[in-house]
């Protein structure tokens, strides 16, 4: 079952890759490359990447994440960042140029893996939020802006998906998205915890943290 939980996190390794798609399809470190939209997340996978610790409960059906914007709009303009804040240091298309990444499950042993440069994620505006990682994937990622850090947005929905033996639950614990000084390079990191469970309850829970390097 571990071997199926961190197919299911490989792929949901990047937050281009937070997309839900049946283990089935999946393939250990396919999740590997960043924004490889053919499989998660990417968007997210919604459901992917992970899963709010921060917080809501699951997004309803299997593989339907909950689009940013479903809410009602923060005042203030986009979730109330500080005015004068530089939205376009952010938005447009990032390409991942390494990273890694470490699974554990309650077996307590890490399973790590690098980040293979090449991929592509894409921040947009957002309502509920300032900025959305990966707009209209199944799984969004909404992040708020202080200065040229984005940070997760508590209201992040967790993303919920399912294969023939077990039901997977990913929450968003913590997301940071730091652009450098000439606005050319970021860095960011993520961290999620998956709940796996078969129709009698709870079977495992693996945490994950992930760290990618990007440039314009």
């Amino acid at each position: 079952m571990k071997t199926a939980v961190l197919a299911l996190l490989a792929l949901l390794a990047i937050p281009g890759c937070l997309l839900v798609q049946p283990l089935d399809d999946a393939k250990p470190n396919d999740g590997n490359e960043a924004g490889s939209n053919g499989h998660p997340s990417g968007g997210s996978q919604s459901s992917g990447g992970a899963g709010n610790k921060a917080g809501s409960g699951p997004v309803g059906s299997s593989g339907t994440g909950n689009k940013a914007g479903s809410g009602p709009i923060a005042g203030g303009g986009n979730g109330g960042a500080p005015s004068g804040v530089d939205f376009s240091l952010f938005t447009g298309t990032w390409t991942v140029s390494g990273g890694e990444n470490t699974a554990t499950c309650s077996d307590g042993v890490p399973s790590n893996s690098s980040e293979s440069p090449g991929g592509m994620d894409t921040f947009g505006l957002g309502t509920v939020s300032d900025l959305i990682l990966n707009p209209g994937a199944t799984c969004e990622l909404w992040a708020d802006v202080d200065d040229r850090t984005a940070s997760l947005n508590p209201s992040t929905p967790n993303c919920t998906t399912s294969d023939a033996d077990y039901d997977y639950e990913l929450y968003f614990a913590s997301f940071e998205f730091v652009v450098s000084a000439d606005g050319k390079t970021a860095t960011a990191t993520l961290s999620t915890s998956t709940l796996v469970s078969d129709s009698n309850g709870a079977v495992d829970i693996c945490d994950s943290d992930h760290t990618w390097n990007y440039k314009r």
